[in-house]
């Protein structure tokens, strides 16, 4: 089976268990794979969080740009965008350790 198939493959299985979701009234209603699709993006969004609140806690006020405060809040109500964007826009790069010239 090359890349292609399996890559379709793949991706029709995916829009089942989409679709099952849609359609589920409860969580007993869905499959096994589907209970464990939702677990894993449960867990995802909980590790990303966790991470992401974790350098906007301890990363130095002078990284920062903009207000710590602020940040929690971007990176709680944005779940996959905030977290980016604290990342790539959030901090400023580390300073350079200059050698000394002897």
């Amino acid at each position: 089976m090359g890349n292609k198939e399996k890559l379709q493959k793949f991706w029709a299985r995916y829009l089942e268990l989409s679709d099952e979701l849609g359609e589920a009234k409860d969580w007993n209603s869905l499959s096994p794979q589907a209970k464990r699709l939702v677990l894993g993006l449960v867990g995802y969004v909980v590790f990303e969080k966790a991470f992401t609140w974790h350098h906007v806690y301890h990363t130095p006020e002078k990284r920062l740009r903009g207000n710590r405060k602020v940040w929690f809040v971007v990176t709680w109500l944005a779940d996959v965008v905030g977290p980016l964007a604290f990342f790539l826009f959030g901090r400023k790069p580390k300073e350079k350790k200059r050698k000394p010239k002897n």
